[in-house]
């Protein structure tokens, strides 16, 4: 077994040998450039924002895609144009990207948080029905690190109840189960094109519905509503909001020129996930993702579940993990932390116990990327198995409580969550890129 680079070894993975995402290419320069040969630069009848709304479309199996600035944009877009407002109650999971419980507070609405699924990180269907009242208005399931939430159980709860169903596909574009696409089954849906995404542009978003009603006031909400004061007003009279969500044409053209390649970036990342998987089969103490039947996950992000007790060490996972920090670093593989606590945390200290949220923090989300060489997901493999051996490392201390604080707070009243019962089992995550 080779020396770690900890200890003296030679690193595995070399400098420079990890590439920044998205990849451009010739193809994208050209794309980009276009716009200024068109000489039109942004507005929602543009060239480069049409053909991408009908690209979109036809790829999800929808309706209506509309192009704007941002996820976030494209997600408020998809709640509040179903009339979410002031009191109401929308159900979703503790365990996201801040950002969706953000747009709820933007309609002045009230986030109810509902404990995870602990293999899929999904909002838990069995703890769905228990959360609503007469005021819930709307669930938003979130297809968290690019793997679909359990829409064949939430979507019927939803319908028995009249209670319409706002994707957060911001992280799964192309995600499926049995071969339909997040954002088609849901009643309205958000994707984000952020640099990180599986699609990305740099910036940018798509907003999703097969509802006539939703995609009018959407359409409102991405521009300045325009409506006539009275009848011989004209229709440019201003009198009502609008949040201004136009999207640029630079961006666009470059979603539209990452958008070609998609399904090839998609299948890359489920190979490497796979393989990934396969190689840690091997290795106690350390696990990876849990993938139902009927589910396709697009792996934004590759989950490592930290086990000490198959190794018989009496320590604590965030001892242990960081461990595997200090053994990743070393080796080339740069880490940090990532998500450290459910947002329920952050918004609200006092709101019931999250067990299976709670319980990511002992967890490892791994980015793929699709043209980065297996060596480097091999390094990762070949680390943690030697490294969970050497026992001098664990006595190494977790990173200090100053980098542990959460990095903002979510300021609104909050009604009391639905959640079981249950154990904390940790603190702190990390992400290796």
């Amino acid at each position: 077994m080779k020396t770690l680079a900890i200890f003296g070894g030679e690193k595995t993975v070399p400098d420079g040998f990890i590439k920044t995402w998205p990849p451009l290419t010739q193809a994208d320069r050209d794309a980009v450039l276009s716009v200024f040969d068109s000489n039109v630069l942004h507005g929602i009848f543009a060239p480069q924002c049409k053909a991408l709304q009908q690209e979109f479309a036809d790829f999800i199996g929808v309706k209506h895609c509309l192009v704007v600035n941002g996820g976030t944009a494209a997600l408020h877009m998809a709640l509040a144009s179903l009339g979410i407002g002031p009191g109401d109650e929308v159900i979703l999971p503790a365990f996201t990207y801040w950002s969706s419980a953000a747009i709820v507070l933007h309609q002045n609405a009230i986030p109810v948080f509902v404990d995870i699924d602990k293999d899929t990180f999904s909002l838990d269907p069995d703890l769905l029905e228990a959360a609503i009242t007469p005021r819930t208005k709307a669930i938003l399931p979130v297809h968290i690190h690019g793997m679909p939430a359990d829409l064949e159980r939430i979507i019927p709860i939803a319908k028995k109840h009249g209670i319409p169903v706002v994707g957060d596909c911001c992280q799964a574009h192309g995600a499926s189960i049995n071969g339909k696409y997040v954002g088609s089954m849901e009643t309205t849906a958000g994707f984000s094109c952020n640099r990180s995404k599986n699609l990305s542009g740099g910036e940018g978003g798509l907003f999703v519905t097969n509802s006539e009603d939703a995609y009018q006031f959407a359409s409102w909400m991405r521009d300045f509503r325009e409506v006539p004061i009275n009848a011989e007003s004209t229709p440019h009279t201003l009198a009502a909001l609008g949040w201004n969500y136009r999207p640029q044409e630079f961006v666009t053209a470059l979603i539209r020129s990452q958008f070609k390649r998609l399904p090839e970036y998609n299948a890359r990342r489920y190979e490497m996930a796979h393989y990934m998987t396969d190689k840690l089969a091997n290795i106690p103490g350390l696990k990876g993702p849990f993938e139902p039947a009927n589910r396709k996950p697009v792996y934004f992000s590759y989950i490592v579940d930290f086990r000490p007790q198959e190794l018989g060490l009496d320590i604590p996972a965030p001892k242990f993990k960081a461990a595997m920090i200090k053994i990743l670093r070393a080796e080339g593989i740069p880490c940090g932390r990532h998500w450290l606590q459910p947002v329920a945390d952050e918004a609200c200290p006092i709101h019931g116990d999250l067990p299976a949220s709670q319980r990511l923090r002992q967890r490892l989300p791994v980015e793929l990327r699709p043209l980065q060489r297996f060596r480097q997901l091999q390094s990762v493999a070949i680390s943690c198995h030697a490294g969970i051996h050497r026992q001098p490392l664990l006595s190494v201390q977790p990173l200090s409580a100053e980098r542990s604080r959460p990095r903002g707070s979510l300021r609104a009243g909050l009604r009391k969550s639905h959640l079981p019962a249950g154990e904390d089992s940790g603190s702190g995550e990390f992400v290796v890129i």
